[in-house]
C-alpha cells in the first residue's frame, strides 16, 4: 500500500478512523491524520487536526517532529512533512 495518503484513499478512510483512535497509543498519530488529510487536499479536515494537535501540545514543531519520527525512506519523510506544512503546523 505504500504511504498512508494512498492507505487513505484506497480504503476510502478508514485508516483516518483508526488512526482517530489511537492518540491513546501514540501521541504522534494526530500529527499523521493531519498529514494524511493534507495530502488528500482535505485542507479543512487538515487544519482542524493540526488544531488539535496545537491543543494537546502548544510546544509541536515540525522541526521537534522530525527529530522524533524515522522514516525508512527519506522521500516518505518529506511527503509527511509536507503534508504537516499544509496541515498549517508551525516549522519552528
Amino acid at each position: 500500500m505504500g504511504t498512508p495518503c494512498r492507505a487513505f484513499l484506497v480504503t476510502g478512510g478508514a485508516f483516518v478512523t483508526r488512526m482517530r483512535i489511537a492518540p491513546a497509543q501514540s501521541p504522534l498519530a494526530p500529527c499523521l491524520v493531519a498529514s494524511v488529510y493534507a495530502q488528500s487536499r482535505q485542507l479543512e479536515d487538515a487544519r482542524a487536526e493540526a488544531a488539535d494537535v496545537l491543543r494537546v501540545n502548544p510546544a509541536f514543531t515540525i522541526e521537534r517532529y522530525k527529530r522524533l519520527v524515522v522514516h525508512k525512506d527519506p522521500k516518505d519523510a518529506e511527503h509527511r512533512l509536507d503534508g504537516l506544512r499544509k496541515a498549517g503546523l508551525p516549522e519552528n
